[in-house]
């Protein structure tokens, strides 16, 4: 019974285990969004010309409308409120080399992710296996 109760709890912290990784997937998820997002605005820029009117994307839903000062230099947020400033060719660059990193850790969570989930296959047969075997001796 003591092993049943083991497996058991392994069950429940793999179950535990597979959906932090899984939220974590998701925010990896959602930050390559931004940067495609980024990589979108930093397009369009080029369209736009110094003095024209804009709407300026302060998030992915919230833009403020403004007038374009120069095409020639973007803020790029680095994090922890630090801005450098960049040519749109160089943010964009800067852009590529976040999203490749993210896909990285991504496929590198995606296998962690899998081999969990492979565990957990494995706890969960071995599991019903030791319930079959008990009730045959009860």
């Amino acid at each position: 019974m003591a092993d049943i109760q083991v497996l058991q709890q392994a069950c429940e912290q793999l179950n535990q285990e597979i959906e932090t990784l899984s939220q974590s997937m998701e925010t990896l998820h959602a930050a390559r969004m931004r940067f495609n997002n980024t990589k979108s605005s930093l397009a369009q820029l080029k369209e736009l010309d110094e003095g024209q009117e804009a709407l300026i994307p302060l998030t992915a839903s919230m833009y403020v409308p403004g007038n374009i000062a120069t095409t020639e230099k973007v803020l790029v947020d680095v994090g922890t409120g630090y801005y450098v400033e960049h040519a749109p060719k160089d943010a964009s660059a800067y852009c590529d080399r976040k999203i490749s990193f993210l896909e990285e850790q991504m496929k590198n969570l995606s296998d962690v992710i899998d081999a969990k989930k492979a565990q957990l296959d494995d706890a969960g047969m071995q599991l019903q296996q030791k319930r079959a075997q008990a009730e045959q001796q009860q």
